[in-house]
């Protein structure tokens, strides 16, 4: 299921340049959803909703972005992104998940220059 992930990542500027608005579109597009779909008031499918809650994490992990601020972006709560970051570290368990969403991590790094916040 978690594959080793292959991304090219286009290197133009994209019109909303921030690390909030690439994590979701790079999230959103890696797990087949609308980016809608990651901020839509509802749940939408269980598959929207796992991407919702690995582009919180990603946020949360690798930028520093407080659960607050993560929250207000997705339009939802602050306990719900605190439940996205705590499944996620549940979930890396996992060795295959886990391998993935290194690789992410790095990605979104690499992508905006970010430095590792761990």
């Amino acid at each position: 299921m978690y594959e080793h992930i292959e991304i090219k990542v286009k290197t133009t500027k994209m019109a909303h340049s921030s690390d909030e608005c690439f994590t979701p579109a790079m999230v959103a597009n890696l797990y087949g959803v609308p980016i809608d779909d990651l901020f839509a008031h509802t749940r939408r499918g269980p598959r929207a909703a796992f991407a919702r809650q690995v582009a919180m994490y990603l946020m949360h992990v690798v930028y520093g972005i407080t659960m607050s601020d993560v929250a207000t972006a997705f339009g939802r709560h602050p306990s719900t992104v605190a439940h996205a970051c705590h499944r996620m570290e549940d979930l890396r368990d996992d060795p295959q998940l886990d391998c993935h969403l290194t690789q992410l991590e790095d990605l979104l790094r690499a992508a905006t220059g970010s430095e590792a916040t761990s």
